[in-house]
């Protein structure tokens, strides 16, 4: 049997990890709309206004994916940063305009699987964030150095094409990177 190289990809989408919900002139989205609602279903005030941050220490995020050996990056943006009235066909965003990289508003984090399968209580991605500290340090868990290893082990080369891999997944396959996707192999 052949085995398939893939590429090492990373995937986030705005709501989990963009934080600065209300900076530079986002919109509100409707995830800040209901998480500030009282139907939120949000306990002790939670928001997810700030989550990992990513708007404001990017540069963190892609320090961590370099750790990892990322060597592709999926994230999603705001639809209302940049269209804070929510339509495309409005006023868009002062920075959409001014040609800022949109690779600095990128959000970035990982659910991580191996935490959510061994029911660990803090489920918060591959690494601890320090938002007590200039910069919001990042310091890799433990699950973040076996996740490296799961991927330097299984020889994922960015220098070879792609190939669909399709199969089934044995029954007690459980590294996989995130709790609602494919497992990746």
């Amino acid at each position: 049997m052949a085995v398939a190289h893939r590429t090492a990809a990373e995937r986030t989408s705005a709501f989990q990890t963009e934080g600065a919900w209300n900076q530079d002139g986002k919109g509100t989205s409707i995830w800040d709309f209901f998480t500030h609602s009282s139907t939120g279903g949000k306990s002790k005030g939670d928001t997810a206004d700030v989550v990992s941050d990513s708007y404001n220490c990017w540069e963190e995020d892609v320090e961590a994916l370099d750790y990892l050996g990322a060597r592709a990056y999926s994230f999603s943006l705001s639809w209302p940063r940049l269209f804070p009235d929510g339509n495309a066909a409005g006023k868009p965003n002062a920075a959409a305009l001014d040609g800022v990289q949109v690779f600095g508003y990128v959000a970035w984090s990982l659910v991580d699987g191996f935490e959510w399968n061994y029911g660990y209580s803090i489920r918060r991605g591959l690494f601890y964030v320090d938002f007590n500290q200039p910069g919001c340090g990042r310091t890799p868990k433990t699950s973040a150095k076996y996740y490296r290893q799961v991927v330097a082990d299984n020889g994922f080369h960015s220098d070879e094409p792609s190939t669909e891999v399709k199969g089934h997944f044995p029954c007690n396959f459980h590294w996989g990177i995130a709790d609602s996707t494919l497992q990746v192999t």
